[in-house]
């Protein structure tokens, strides 16, 4: 049998067998690569996107090759490595628990991904509907403004109405004298006519913005509709995912147009110049007054109802190994199990190997 030799106090050679490694080793040494390669077995499909008979090949040699190079790897650090450090070699200790760890942690990596890949997508596209559905709630906050003008240019109707009855009777605006038709009656006229115009304008407006209002709530439950059907593949999930958005980003669009946003500042601009009576100075000058009032109110209804939607989110990217990563906290517990699997397991045989070989040195040293 083949013997390890370690220097004792006194210069002599110590003999230590290999076959006095702990019994366990052997069955531990095939159980730890064995298990890493199944789980990797099943990781790995879902890591390269395996399909068909080619893929789901490419993924088991994968498979085969990373519990091959697990097992080689252990052995040597168990086997040699332990061995090596009992008797004197630190550097062998040292490259031993760095080869491990490097195996451990790329296997992790691989494993850990693999298996949790499919639910980070979800997780991704569910943290994506959320940013979705903010935006395009602030999109139908910003289309809100044409159901907060409405009153405002029902009242501005009102009043002109008013004044052109009151014209027509008394001649309250031209202070003439004379009841009937005039040239103030018809500036007057002219303007109930204008924002009767724009009020309409507004109503189909708002009707549209309705419509888009209703059809963006009927999108956005089919997108979560989508991200929770199982039977979909990720593929498939994916591809009616992006038709979804690009549908509600297609509504928003049209909701946006919706906001009279435009016309109204410029009704408001229109109002602010005043009105001109012909040959009736004191009329335009009241007239003026009574327009720019109009303006002042509209304008502060606008300014203080306008929201702006900010920048729509972008439609996630097809989760990696490093996006997993970035849930591994939701993911913990399994994480932890495949850690202890591909790193923790050798690390801790190695040492107990390691205490093993020692304790055989204390002796024969006694």
């Amino acid at each position: 049998m083949a013997r390890k030799t370690s220097n004792n106090d006194d210069g002599d050679l110590i003999a230590i067998r290999k076959k006095d490694k702990p019994p366990y080793t052997d069955v531990l040494l095939v159980a730890g690569p064995a298990i890493s390669g199944i789980l990797a077995g099943l990781a790995i499909p879902d890591l390269i996107g395996a399909e068909g008979f080619l893929g789901h090949l490419k993924s088991s040699m994968i498979a085969l090759s990373a519990a091959g190079i697990a097992y080689g790897i252990n052995r040597l650090a168990i086997e040699r490595g332990a061995l090596q450090t009992a008797i004197g070699t630190p550097l062998a200790g040292a490259v031993s628990i760095g080869s491990i760890a490097v195996v451990g942690i790329g296997l992790f990596a691989a494993t850990f991904g693999g298996l949790v890949k499919d639910e980070t997508d979800t997780l991704q596209y569910e943290q994506y509907g959320e940013e979705l559905r903010v935006y395009a709630d602030d999109s139908v906050r910003a289309a809100q403004t044409s159901a907060q003008v409405a009153p405002i240019l029902g009242a501005i109707q009102s009043d002109l109405s008013a004044k052109y009855a009151c014209e027509i009777k008394a001649g309250c605006i031209s202070n003439a004298g004379v009841s009937g038709e005039g040239p103030t009656s018809r500036t007057i006229g002219s303007k109930q006519q204008q924002v009767a115009s724009v009020a309409q304008a507004v109503l189909e407006l708002k009707q549209t913005r309705n419509a888009a209002e209703g059809r963006l709530a009927g999108l956005q439950s089919e997108f979560n509709g989508i991200i929770g059907k199982e039977d979909l593949g990720p593929a498939e999930r994916r591809r009616q995912l992006q038709e979804i958005t690009n549908e509600i980003g297609q509504t928003i669009s049209r909701l946006q147009q919706a906001v009279p946003t435009a016309l109204i500042s410029a009704y408001a601009e229109d109002l602010r110049e005043g009105a001109l009576v012909p040959r009736n100075e004191e009329a335009s000058q009241k007239m003026t007054d009574i327009m720019r009032g109009h303006a002042r109110t509209l304008s502060a209804v606008i300014n203080s109802a306008e929201t702006q939607a900010g920048t729509p989110p972008s439609f996630p990217a097809k989760a990696g190994v490093s996006d997993t990563f970035g849930y591994i906290f939701h993911f913990l517990p399994l994480a932890l199990i495949i850690l202890v699997v591909e790193l923790v397991f050798p690390s801790v045989l190695f040492f107990y190997t390691l205490f093993a070989y020692r304790q055989r040195v204390k002796r024969v040293d006694d």
